[in-house]
Order: C-alpha cells, then structure tokens, then sequence
C-alpha cells in the first residue's frame, strides 16, 4: 500500500480527532498535510477550527480566511470565523457573515435562528463587543 493511499483514512483520522476533542492529534494531522501542501485548505480549516476550539481567535480567523481563499468553508467553519471576529473586534466582519448566513438557503433553521437572534444582531446597527461576546447598542 502506497501512502498515498492512506492519506484519505489520515484526513478522517484528523477530523474525527477534532470532533472528539483531541485538538492536539488534530493540530498534528492538519500540520502533516500543511508540511505536503501549504495550499491544502481542508487543513487550513481543520487547523482553525481546532485553533477555535482551544479559544486562540487570532490564528482562528488567521487559518479559516486562508482556508476559505482556498476553497469555501464548511457551514460550522463559516460559523466560528463569524464568532472568531466578534472576539477579536471585527465586529462588521462579524455582523455581515452572520447576516449572510442567515440568508442563505440550505442553512439548517436552528443556524438561522441563532444567527438571526441569538447573536442579538440587527443590520440597521452595529454592536460592540463586552466581554468577548456580542451585545446590543
């Protein structure tokens, strides 16, 4: 068997690391496939997810803007780049993803809901932020 081969079973390996909450197999499995390709944006993605996961929002958002550069986002990656803004200032960013998403047809009703008004959002304003979280003027 060629490695090659066992890339596809390594991914899922990486993934199913990370839904388990081993972030740092998961680091592991995204650095391997980054270290082979730098362009590899299911490994930007898993990486800031798990970056996400482990509360540094930075290099969050740093890795799902790459990964989304790349290629689109996964729904639950386009979700925690929208929160990863919100908890590093950008709130605009923040309210214009969430607002998109909300839109968008496909998107589950629970996502749109907590997109809608869980996140206390409004178009016509822009929110600041306390304490990391998102509130209303």
């Amino acid at each position: 068997m060629k490695d090659t081969e066992l890339y596809p079973s390594f991914r899922r390996f990486g993934w199913k690391a990370y839904e388990e909450g081993r972030l740092e197999a998961a680091t592991k499995v995204a650095h391997y496939f980054l270290a082979w390709n730098e362009d590899d944006a299911d490994a930007h993605q898993l990486l800031g997810l798990v970056c996400h996961a482990a509360t540094d929002y930075d290099e969050s958002v740093a890795e799902l803007e790459t990964a989304s550069s790349i290629s689109p986002l996964k729904l639950c990656a386009e979700v925690c780049l929208a929160h990863g803004y919100a908890r590093t200032g950008h709130i605009s960013l923040a309210c214009d993803l969430l607002w998109e998403l909300a839109g968008r047809k496909g998107v589950p009703a629970p996502c749109k809901n907590s997109s809608r008004s869980g996140a206390g959002l409004s178009r016509s304003s822009r929110h600041g932020v306390k304490n990391g979280s998102l509130v209303g003027s």
